[in-house]
């Protein structure tokens, strides 16, 4: 509203009721005279307090004006036109009236700012300020990222196993974290005849030594021992031909802190005598070997180191059975790095065997004369600390860090307190073991390791792991393609200290191990599958 006043009533009607047609619809042209409509004045009145001035209110979307402050009392009134945003040519913001009053002239529209053309309160579009980008240039391979311009720009979709921000950038294309037992990588072995990885161990720095067997189609065998960087990458290989037709048998692998290699095995000829296998130091048919961590020969020792049991220390010592033709038994004896013997112990029916840390001995053995299962602790020089009667066969055995004995027993996993042998967990296995392998380390309850063939279904290669104090983590099934039959097998395991675990297998039939479907190259190809932790 707009007006003056000069008394007080006549203020206080002015204010109360408007002037004219001038009301909050629109601006008014005319004033509210002193006389009322701008006659002549009578006389002076007597002096009277002004008004207060008119408050701007908050201002509509449509164009309005505020009241002008009223004249000085006691003089004449001047009319004054005050001016609508039309007149001025606004569109937008507010303006003044002219006459001591505010316009508010509007919004702009979507796409435009007010002054945007370069004329103040009036709508146009924004100062050309901004530079357009591009996915490329942004570095930016999938999803949706801004312009730059106020639009969006759709940067592609990602292939293969790769999602959008998987390896930690956003808006670019990469591998996700990966999850527990997920596959890293997968080496096969293996070539036009029968390959088959039989063991798998590891020395202190995370290096792999594989124990494997390639058979032609006639029937000759090749042992092969093969080490191999922590990422797979084959290292050396050295090859053993064993004698046209002969049976091998391969018995145990070892690996010492330090990377030398042991391994046990014999071979049967019938009805011929096996003339032996020469491994470096003469030909002989049954063996304990010793080759040198870039795989030269050492030291063997003869005889048949029946039941499998190689076990090897940091200090390079190696734990062998064999037996005796003098005594007519089975032998567990322990040899020093050259292979001179340390201790010799007439023990039965030995399979596994690990080290702990300390240098003690577990060894799973049976009593042929009750024929039950034990588990026996021996100190460094190979005296008894412990024994205990097991429920079942021990297949498998392994250490934790801090000395731990783990059994595996067949579908049974089970950890033993090093102190005196007393059970801590035992748990069922939906499967049939292999192997099993505990992760280095000073922690306890860290991840164990178990390999073998599922127990139900087709019976496909089965990976499962927990920790020391049984419980579950995750599992890993691997079948053939397309039908029951020729199921991976799985052999060994490795577990590194970074926790991953490497598992080592045999494979007759299209195959995927998590990284595309591979078809064995011969009868049979041996592989290695590293797997997350």
């Amino acid at each position: 509203m707009s007006g003056r006043s000069v008394g007080g009533a006549l203020a206080a009607l002015a204010l109360t009721f408007g002037c004219g047609g001038g009301g909050m619809g629109g601006s008014s042209a005319s004033g509210c005279g002193d006389g009322g409509g701008g006659g002549t004045p009578t006389g002076p009145t007597a002096p009277t307090t002004p008004s207060t001035p008119g408050t701007p209110t908050t201002p509509p979307t449509t164009p309005t004006t505020t009241a002008a402050p009223p004249a000085t009392p006691g003089t004449p009134g001047t009319a004054c036109a005050a001016a609508t945003c039309a007149s001025l040519g606004k569109s937008c913001g507010p303006a003044d009236d002219g006459c001591g009053g505010n316009l508010f002239c509007g919004s702009c529209a979507a796409g435009q700012v007010c002054g945007g053309g370069g004329t103040a309160n009036v709508c146009g579009p924004p100062a050309a300020t901004c530079a357009k980008t591009s996915c490329a240039a942004a570095g930016k391979t999938c999803g949706v990222i801004p312009d730059g311009c106020g639009s969006s720009l759709e940067c592609g979709t990602c292939s293969g196993s790769q999602t959008c921000g998987g390896g930690g950038t956003a808006n670019v294309c990469g591998a996700p974290p990966a999850q527990g037992g997920d596959t890293r990588w997968v080496k096969w072995l293996g070539g036009p005849d029968a390959e088959k990885v039989r063991y798998l161990r590891s020395d202190a720095a995370g290096e792999l030594v594989a124990l494997a067997t390639r058979t032609t189609s006639g029937g000759a065998t090749t042992i092969i021992v093969r080490k191999h960087a922590a990422d797979g990458t084959q290292i050396w290989e050295r090859t053993f031909q064993a004698d046209p037709g002969a049976y091998v048998d391969l018995w145990g692998l070892a690996v010492s802190g330090g990377g030398s290699v042991f391994f046990s095995l014999s071979e049967w000829c019938y009805p011929a005598t096996c003339a032996g296998i020469d491994f470096g130091g003469g030909a002989v048919p049954a063996a304990l070997v010793k080759l040198a961590s870039d795989g030269s020969y050492e030291w063997q020792k003869t005889g048949i180191p029946y039941g499998g049991a190689v076990a090897a220390d940091a200090n390079g010592n190696v734990a062998a059975q064999r037996w005796d033709d003098a005594a007519s038994t089975m032998m567990l004896e322990l040899y020093d790095f050259s292979g001179k013997t340390m201790w010799t112990q007439s023990l039965n029916g030995v399979r596994p065997l690990a080290f702990a840390p300390d240098g003690s001995l577990y060894v799973s053995w049976y009593d042929y004369s009750d024929y039950k299962p034990r588990l026996s602790k021996l100190d460094g020089s190979g005296s008894t600390q412990w024994t205990r009667t097991t429920p079942n066969g021990i297949a498998a055995l392994a250490t934790s860090g801090r000395g731990t004995p783990v059994a595996l027993e067949w579908d049974q996993l089970a950890v033993y307190e090093a102190v005196d042998g007393a059970e801590r967990f035992r748990v069922s296995l939906p499967m049939y073991g292999a192997d099993l392998s505990v992760q280095p380390g000073l922690a306890d309850v860290i991840g164990a390791v178990v390999v073998g063939q599922d127990s139900g279904g087709c019976n496909a290669l089965a990976v499962r792991k927990y920790d020391l104090a049984g419980q579950f983590q995750w599992s890993r099934l691997y079948a053939a393609e397309g039908s029951c039959g020729g199921v991976p097998i799985a052999s060994a395991v490795v577990v590194q200290e970074s926790g991953d675990a490497i598992v080592g297998g045999t494979a007759t039939v299209a195959t995927d191990l998590g990284q595309g479907t591979y078809t064995p190259a011969g009868a049979s190809d041996g592989f290695l599958l590293q797997l997350a932790p």
